[in-house]
């Protein structure tokens, strides 16, 4: 039944008075708590629809006059205690007011029914926690704190994207969810329509606002086509109709445009953000984004994001003060899952509670209670701070102690440096190559005695349960931390290019092994510390519990990791300082504090007196005999960085990309390329690539580089990330990213593969100048072209027959390329590969035997083996024979290639030409 255009064949639903519960409509008495509904007498404007109290005579929306066709209606529950959400500032209103007290949007009561049921419907957001035990948890409102689209926390990403469900992440400020389309005012779906582009930021704003809701910039009146088909700007002057040329990469634009449609810039020159919503093209597909920026120096970057950051903690802080609770992060919540991968019995103590660390009464510190000094973030922090829980996590706690020698950047690590009573920290860390802000409550696990079961710091410091409490939720959960190397914890701490040296050789050695050179190492740890780089050196790594009690007996702990303090060659002896963090044990051999080789000057000199903190010398050849490699963080004062994203190729011809750098005068550069980690994954779920890189010469201003000729390459190593230091000069390079042990999963169809399946990497370019990067489509035979350029400048040379080349590389690429090069310009080259006794690696033609005929003037990669497992060995062999013919191959010698190349195959493994 319908009056007056008003539904009423269903009654609304209505609060409880008592418990608050919303009860539906046709409920005559509360389901929790058995009270009964209370019913009054309202009115129905004629005008607005709005509902009105039957006493007043005016419509309390419009002020149209109560008539006697008002439908009159059963007002449910409108005692003072029910109020409505306002749905563009979140502010609590009074059900009887219409219009909101901060912001002034005006609403009917469908609307408030609309918001009411929004906000009350409390979504269970902790499904494994009793909220009875945190009942400031089940306060916490689902609004203010969540991505727009899917409402999950986005506060770990600033100023990029959901990373559930990838919509855009507010930058300035928090933007709340919009009220669904049906809820809307009519005035709010009038100015919908008439929406104005910011020039800026392209965030679509309201066309009663001036200035931008999220940038501030001011509109811009929009061009008017003249009568002579210029356009003209708003000063009446003639502006061309051929276009405006892009200030970064020089593209002419049409002249409707606000954003260069090549690399996101606007007309001023500012770059806009590649997942905006109202950006179209290339941009609107974040995947698919390719847009050239310049570096950008490393402190800059830091201060800009931890800007950003701050004014997104300040949205959360203020709520919490609102409401009146502490903040708690339900993307990480204090519940099990946050803690083991999966459900486990453990030896360890239990967790048992998550106690802020105002209700933690005492910290452990030799037993003595320390409850009376104030809690702070940091207070002076020092490297025997740390004190390890019951969590394997030392790798992580080796790098804070590294880090902790500079306390200057090691408080950068945290954001959020004071004391706050909503509980709210942010945390700046670097994973798999890429910046993240990490916001974390500070609620910590505790077991039954109230003490943290993991990690800590004395002097009632907050810094490393914060930090650890970051890395778990980067990862998953604090299980996840388990068992690392120290230089994963540098580079995620830091963001900077990190190296490690091996200090002897590895127990099963491989051909890709190279020699340990006493002297080179001496060298690489002089340079390092004149550079002021951090170092941390993993002593008995590799060493069984049978071996430990032989480092016990000089005074050194097994699976750990020491900071490299000083270096020092003292009439020919060449010595090394060192600290282990945790000050309980110290070296006790030649050299020590209390050994008979030092003399008084000497003594003093070198200062050989900080046993009791453990800090001691030893010499190079004690260091390298008990020590299995030196990790190095080259943190490096005014350097600049870029990072570059984009997916493997898995065959040739998949929508990979290239990365032109463009160096405008001689530049030193740290190119590390990063691959999705495994760290926090189900065992077996993923396997690491073989990463590797290569950077040629090419021509500059092209949109399809080709390598002219090789500068320098990485290693091809199965690890999480691999790296390359070297000197450029003024150029233009291009640097070529690739992995090959994935290629057979991708093999079927071509069409069947896009890049969202393909593996992803991060290109981080380090410079001691600025250099601009632009991502660029891979072009055919790439990949190809700078293998063949790679194998015949590094690759060992083979020449049986005149005018015929055989090249074949195999040191530093963990595997195996086989390049034949013909030319004779009269004659075929039937070449047989075969690799057949090598083991654990996989071959780029699906097999190990291959016969091909290489064209007059042309050469060809035969075959490419790569490394399968990075935690096994591995073998490469080949056995070549080869002869020349005046035919291709057809006929007494079979096919032209066996097996066949198929068209995915066809990019890398067809003949090119001299």
């Amino acid at each position: 039944m319908e009056i007056m255009g008003v539904n009423l064949s269903r009654e609304p639903d209505w609060h409880c008075e008592k418990c608050t519960l919303i009860n539906p409509g046709k409920n005559g008495t509360c389901q929790a708590c058995g009270l009964r509904k209370q019913t009054t007498v309202s009115w129905i404007c004629k005008a607005c629809a709005s509902r009105n109290p039957q006493a007043l005579v005016l419509c309390n929306n419009c002020g149209s006059e109560k008539c006697i066709g008002s439908a009159v209606l059963p007002d449910v529950n409108t005692s003072n205690s029910k109020q409505w959400t306002c749905s563009q500032c979140t502010l609590t209103n009074p059900w009887r007011s219409n219009t909101c007290s901060a912001c002034g949007l005006v609403v009917n009561d469908r609307e408030k029914e609309v918001t009411s049921k929004e906000s009350s419907s409390n979504r269970k957001l902790y499904p494994d926690l009793n909220l009875e035990l945190y009942p400031e948890i089940a306060q916490q409102s689902s609004e203010v704190l969540k991505c727009p689209n899917c409402q999950s926390l986005l506060y770990d990403n600033v100023g990029l994207c959901c990373t559930v469900c990838h919509s855009p992440c507010p930058e300035e400020g928090f933007k709340p969810r919009p009220f669904p389309e049906s809820s809307k005012p009519r005035e709010s779906k009038e100015l919908d329509n008439q929406k104005w582009s910011c020039p800026s930021c392209t965030f679509e704003n309201k066309a009663s606002n001036s200035v931008c809701e999220v940038c501030r910039s001011s509109r811009v009146v929009e061009p008017k086509p003249s009568t002579s088909g210029e356009i003209t700007d708003s000063s009446g002057s003639s502006t061309g109709n051929s276009g405006w040329p892009c200030p970064s990469c020089t593209l002419v634009n049409p002249p409707t445009t606000k954003v260069c449609s090549a690399c996101n810039t606007n007309r001023d020159g500012k770059s806009v953000r590649q997942n905006s919503p109202s950006s179209s093209g290339p941009a609107a597909n974040p995947a698919r984004t390719m847009q050239r920026q310049r570096s950008v120096p490393v402190e800059s970057r830091r201060k800009r994001d931890e800007k950003q950051a701050k004014e997104q903690w300040i949205d959360i802080v203020k709520y919490c003060k609102i409401s009146n609770i502490q903040f708690v992060d339900d993307s990480f919540p204090p519940a099990e899952k946050s803690l083991y991968l999966q459900p486990r019995f453990s030896e360890h103590p239990r967790v048992t509670n998550w106690l802020r660390p105002q209700q933690i009464q005492s910290f452990r510190g030799g037993g003595r209670r320390v409850s009376s000094i104030p809690l702070a973030v940091f207070r002076n922090p020092r490297p025997d701070d740390i004190m390890q829980g019951v969590l394997g996590d030392c790798w992580f706690l080796s790098a804070l102690a590294v880090l902790a020698e500079r306390p200057e950047l090691l408080e950068k690590i945290v954001i959020t440096r004071e004391i706050n009573n909503e509980g709210a920290y942010q945390v700046r860390l670097c994973k798999d190559g890429k910046w993240t802000v990490i916001l974390v409550d500070d609620l910590i696990p505790c077991d039954r005695h109230g003490q943290p079961v993991y990690s800590q710091a004395r002097r009632q410091q907050l810094w490393v349960p914060l930090i650890e409490k970051a890395m778990a939720k980067l990862h998953g959960c604090y299980q996840a931390l388990t068992a690392g190397r120290c230089i994963e914890g540098l580079a995620t701490l830091t963001g900077a290019p990190c190296e490690s040296f091996m200090l002897h050789e590895p127990p099963n050695p491989t051909s890709d092994t190279e020699p340990i050179d006493k002297d080179m190492i001496w060298a690489q740890l002089l340079s390092c510390r004149s550079a002021g780089f951090l170092m941390g050196a993993s002593c008995g790594g590799d060493t069984q519990p049978q071996e430990e009690p032989v480092f016990a007996s000089v005074g050194l702990q097994t699976h750990h990791a020491y900071s490299v303090l000083d270096v020092k060659d003292v009439h020919g002896i060449r010595l090394v300082r060192l600290r282990n963090p945790w000050g309980r044990f110290s070296w006790t051999g030649d050299w020590s504090d209390a050994s008979p080789l030092w003399t008084p000057e000497l003594r003093f000199e070198l200062m050989a007196h900080g046993s009791e903190e453990g800090v001691f010398w030893m010499s190079l050849e004690d260091f390298m005999k008990y020590f299995d490699s030196v990790d190095v963080c080259k943190i490096r004062e005014g350097w600049a960085e870029a990072r570059a994203n984009g997916c493997f190729p898995a065959f040739a011809g998949s929508p990979a990309k290239i990365v032109l750098v463009n160096v405008f005068e001689t530049t030193e550069l740290d190119l590390c390329l990063f691959q999705e980690g495994v760290r926090g994954k189900a065992e077996g779920a993923k396997s690491l690539l073989d990463l590797s890189f290569i950077v040629c010469r090419t021509s500059p201003g092209t949109s399809s580089p080709k390598p002219h000729s090789l500068v320098f390459h990485s290693k091809r190593q199965v690890k999480a990330n691999v790296s390359c230091n070297a000197i450029l000069e003024e150029g233009s390079y291009m640097i070529v990213c690739s992995a090959f042990n994935h290629w057979q999963p991708f093999g079927a169809r071509r069409s069947e593969v896009d890049e969202e399946r393909l593996p992803n990497y991060i290109l981080a370019v380090y410079s001691s100048r600025g250099v601009l990067i632009d991502p660029l489509p891979m072009p055919d035979f790439c990949l190809a072209d700078t293998l063949l350029l790679l194998a015949t400048t590094k690759g060992k040379r083979h020449e049986g027959i005149p005018g015929v080349t055989c090249y074949y590389m195999a040191q530093g690429i963990a595997g195996l390329i086989v390049v034949a090069e013909n030319r004779r310009p009269d004659h075929h080259l039937l070449v047989d590969c075969d690799c057949s006794e090598s083991f654990n690696v996989v071959s780029s033609r699906g097999v190990l035997t291959t016969t091909d005929c290489v064209p007059p003037l042309h050469k060809q990669v035969l075959v490419l083996l790569t490394q399968l497992e990075g935690t096994e060995g591995f073998a490469v062999s080949h056995k070549l024979s080869f002869r020349i013919l005046s035919d291709n191959g057809f006929g007494a010698y079979g096919a032209h290639h066996t097996p066949q190349l198929t068209s995915e195959l066809f990019g890398l493994h067809s003949a090119r030409p001299l």
